[in-house]
């Protein structure tokens, strides 16, 4: 998600902002595959745990390479074909660029910068959870630094929060606590993503359902999604109860990280649970809101339901990393969809070049210059002491 100005603070007053303050962890949950660098608890070599079963068929680092080089030039040239009749000339887009209303586009911006501060406010709500302090600052700089890695590298939500894991370790927090917080903060995103779905679907529904791009789609969409939420918890719970056959063993064995994840969220303190979910919530909202004053900036007759419910069902797609920050998915998504409701097609255009130039490529420069500035500040985590209990 995710967004142009950079944060107007000096070094120093980063480094201020960044002090932290320790408390003893209030979750004992965390997820199973992690454990504190003191944990006397010995975890199985790989070698040992695979050898109770026939060995694992993995691609070759080249093969991998080649994947991660070419499947976002296919989608790309996917997109780029279905758009072909849908793209105006050069000329026509540039014409729309100039008359575009100022106002419109700083509301776009500064709905962008929310997004991300937001984003900020939600990561510092889960270290809050386990005792974790970190400034707004140094928060807003680590947010758009995972914004640009996430939007600019292949795999780049996974390096995104390998480098935040990296942060967390550097200002305090022990291992367990920054690896269960680092994903934590992507469950609790794509939780507050589906919730602003299922509750712009249903007030669609309550308007008006032709207002939905497609509502069945919209509603099989929401259903799965929530079906396998369930199913999952329901899995680790079956597990726990009684033993299962080997087949049933190795499903729920592949499903068991993912019901420990919505378990932990489901132990976090009702206060910081709570607010964690809202501030994504409304960082998704914000993203929404930039798009749409991008639209009314060109005056593009969208009703703000059914541009909700496209942009929605835009970003549910994006969660599957075809390509870094969703590149080609989401242009071609939203054109199509804006132009299937009798936009013209160089607004649209427009309107899409601006929100996407806003909440995506202009955080690449942003991102770079906060990565830089929290390097300044960088503390090894063999440095950083580990939370002290409070008596």
């Amino acid at each position: 998600m995710g967004v142009v100005t950079v944060p107007d603070c000096r070094t120093s007053r980063l480094q201020g902002s960044s002090h932290v303050r320790t408390r003893s962890p209030r979750l004992p949950l965390t997820p199973p595959s992690v454990q504190d660098d003191d944990d006397p608890q010995e975890q199985p070599l790989p070698a040992e745990s695979a050898a109770d079963g026939p060995p694992s068929r993995t691609l070759s680092p080249t093969v991998r390479w080649w994947i991660r080089l070419l499947l976002p030039v296919a989608v790309i040239s996917v997109g780029i074909w279905t758009l072909r009749d849908s793209l105006p000339a050069p000329a026509q887009i540039g014409q729309a660029m100039g008359e575009a209303h100022p106002g419109g586009l700083i509301v776009a911006l500064a709905t962008s910068v929310l997004s991300v501060t937001m984003f900020a406010r939600q990561q510092r709500a889960l270290l809050h959870a386990y005792g974790v302090a970190m400034g707004p600052f140094y928060a807003l700089a680590l947010a758009y630094a995972r914004t640009a890695i996430a939007a600019a590298l292949p795999a780049g939500s996974a390096v995104s929060a390998a480098y935040a894991f990296q942060r967390f370790r550097a200002h305090g927090a022990s291992r367990t606590t920054a690896a269960s917080v680092t994903i934590l903060s992507g469950t609790v995103s794509a939780l507050g993503l589906l919730l602003l779905y299922l509750a712009g679907t249903a007030l669609a529904l309550v308007i008006d359902p032709g207002l939905l791009v497609d509502a069945q789609g919209t509603l099989i969409t929401g259903g799965v999604l929530v079906l396998v939420a369930a199913v999952v918890l329901a899995a680790g719970r079956l597990r726990r109860r009684r033993p299962t056959s080997p087949r049933w063993s190795r499903v729920s064995a592949a499903l068991a990280p993912v019901g420990a994840t919505f378990r932990t969220v489901a132990a976090l303190p009702r206060r910081d649970a709570a607010a964690a979910l809202g501030f994504a919530v409304i960082a998704w909202m914000a993203d929404l809101a930039c798009l749409y004053t991008a639209t009314v900036a060109f005056d593009l007759d969208v009703h703000p339901v059914r541009l909700a419910a496209l942009y929605l069902a835009t970003q549910l797609l994006r969660q599957i990393p075809l390509t870094p920050g969703g590149i080609g998915i989401i242009e071609t998504s939203l054109i199509t969809g804006l132009v299937a409701t009798g936009a013209a097609p160089a607004p649209v255009a427009a309107a899409v070049l601006v929100y996407r130039l806003l909440t995506c490529w202009l955080t690449l420069p942003v991102g770079a210059a906060a990565w830089a500035l929290l390097r300044r500040t960088e503390l090894s985590p063999r440095q950083t002491p580990e939370p002290q209990q409070v008596s």
